[in-house]
């Protein structure tokens, strides 16, 4: 999923033979930017190794006395399951290092060079073992119609649209569910 499935989809082109098949849920394989703040970002990230690549971009929402703050459920990118959404809180208060909030310059940086990469053409196109793409069509962080421009130019693609906002597995049931089958499906082929 998201950033994991950025890595396990560079490792499955580079080393194909390890896997049986790779199962990918709105990889972080492109991303949604606007071409000018994609040159923007490169152009910053390499003037960024001079010693600023902590600068935040967008401020974790943590208090140094109160911990993790409440985040509104309106307008979220994650899910539009209300009380999935407040679980992932409830754990981050529980546990405070869970909470991966905040963009550095040098991870958009980082974030943008990787995905760059996957527009290459002739990344991918090797592969030949199959591979499932969930793809959240409500998804406003990753790329829907980059990820699966990119990821059909494997040999042996699946490709399921899954009416989502970019947690699949945190949706309501009956999208969470939808995906299940979908990989249930996939897992009966191989």
């Amino acid at each position: 999923h998201s950033m994991g499935g950025c890595l396990m989809a560079s490792n499955f082109v580079e080393n194909e033979e390890n896997y049986k098949a790779l199962i990918l849920c709105a990889p972080m394989i492109s991303i949604q930017i606007k071409p000018f703040l994609e040159v923007l970002v490169k152009a910053i990230g390499l003037i960024s190794s001079l010693g600023f690549k902590d600068l935040t971009f967008n401020r974790p929402n943590w208090d140094e006395k109160k911990g993790w703050l409440e985040e509104e459920f309106k307008g979220n990118f994650l899910t539009s399951d209300k009380y999935r959404f407040d679980r992932v809180y409830r754990l981050i208060c529980k546990e405070h290092r869970l909470g991966v909030k905040g963009l550095s310059l040098g991870w958009i940086y980082e974030a943008v060079k990787r995905t760059s990469e996957f527009r290459n053409k002739n990344w991918g196109t090797k592969v030949k073992k199959p591979c499932l793409l969930l793809n959240a069509t409500l998804d406003r962080l990753v790329s829907p119609e980059g990820n699966v421009q990119i990821l059909s130019r494997f040999k042996n693609n699946y490709i399921e649209d899954i009416e989502s906002k970019h947690e699949i597995f945190m949706e309501i049931d009956q999208i969470r569910n939808h995906a299940w089958e979908k990989v249930d499906k996939f897992l009966k082929i191989l």
